[in-house]
Parts: C-alpha cells; structure tokens; sequence
C-alpha cells in the first residue's frame, strides 16, 4: 500500500467513530448547534465520495415525527494538498462532494485562508483534520 493509500484510510477509519463524525459535522456547519437530538442517519463509504455523512434533526417530544432538519455532506479525503488545490476543488465540484478532509497543506503556491475562501466560493466546505483534533 502506498504511503499516501494509507494515510488516507487511517483518516477514513476516523469516520467509524460516531463521536468523530459530530464534531466533524459542527466543524463543517458550524451556524447549528449540534448535541443529542441530531440522528446520523446514514454513513457510508463510495468510491465517489469516500465518505457521506446525513444528519436530520428529529424534535424529541414528537414520536414519529418528521425531521425539521436535514443536512448531509459529500466528503472526499485528501491527505496532502501542495500545488494541486485547483485539481481538488475542481474533482471535488465535479463529482458533487460539498467538502474536503485534508491532513496537511503545503502553503508555498496559496495560503490556507485564501484556498478555504476560493473553495467556498466554489461550495467546497475544507476541513482540516488538525483542526477537528483540537475540538474533540
């Protein structure tokens, strides 16, 4: 296996932790306010988007009621990011993922900050797995 093959399943085995998988969620939107009554309804592994991730907010004191919310993200892995940022957020557009899981950025090209700014303009959502680490 590839260097980079299993870096990059070591931060898929991160999303088989519930846990890890809402502070993620809180990173990437971060305007809700995420605790026990969001329900992961579904995570799974595809060769499309790595990793999806469907939140849907239940209200508690309703039994069988419909979700008030829904939320889901289209992640892809990224271990390393260098001269390749264009590439990524290109892939990622193409292929409809909404967020980028990256492990580490080389800033000599762009800058962290603007490379989160042309992704969001773009809808890509960037995560950063250092990031995720110090909410946990």
């Amino acid at each position: 296996m590839k260097h980079n093959e299993k870096i990059k399943f070591e931060m898929l085995e991160q999303f088989y932790d519930d846990s890890f998988c809402l502070v993620f969620y809180q990173k990437a939107f971060s305007n809700f306010d995420l605790d026990e009554s969001y329900t992961l309804v579904k995570r799974f592994i595809d060769k499309k988007y790595d990793v999806a991730l469907y939140y849907q907010l239940y209200n508690e004191l309703e039994i069988n009621s419909e979700p008030i919310a829904t939320a889901e993200l289209l992640i892809i892995i990224q271990p390393y990011i260098e001269d390749n940022f264009a590439e990524i957020i290109r892939l990622a557009k193409k292929n409809k993922n909404n967020c980028v899981y990256i492990r580490e950025m080389k800033e000599d090209k762009i800058e962290k900050k603007q490379f989160v700014d042309l992704a969001r303009r773009s809808g890509v959502k960037i995560i950063f797995e250092k990031d995720i680490k110090k909410n946990e």
